[in-house]
C-alpha cells in the first residue's frame, strides 16, 4: 500500500489515492506491529503537502519528530524537506 501511494504521488497521479494507500499501509503497520511506522507519516505529509493540505501536513510531521531517533538519516533529510514544503 505504501509503494502504491508513493508511486501515485511521485507520478503526481491521483494524490486522493495515493493518501488513501499510505493511510491502509499505516493501519496494516499498526495491525501488524502494534505501533505505527513514523516513516509512514513522512509519506503521508508529503502526499498532504502536494494536496495542498499544510495543516495536515505539518500535524503529521509532528507525529514524526515525537519519535526522530526511529529514522534513518535519509529518512530525516526527507522529513526536513517536506517540513520546509508545509511551511510555505
Amino acid at each position: 500500500h505504501e509503494t502504491l501511494g508513493v508511486v501515485l504521488m511521485d507520478q503526481n497521479k491521483d494524490l486522493d489515492q495515493a493518501e488513501a494507500e499510505i493511510r491502509r499501509a499505516l493501519e496494516l503497520s499498526k495491525q501488524q506491529g502494534g505501533v505505527e511506522d513514523v516513516r509512514l507519516f513522512t509519506s503521508l505529509a508529503r502526499v498532504q503537502v502536494l494536496r495542498g493540505d499544510k495543516k495536515a501536513a505539518r500535524g503529521s510531521i509532528r507525529r514524526v519528530e515525537a519519535k526522530i531517533a526511529e529514522l534513518t538519516e535519509f529518512e530525516r533529510k526527507e522529513l526536513e524537506e517536506v517540513k520546509k514544503s508545509a511551511a510555505r
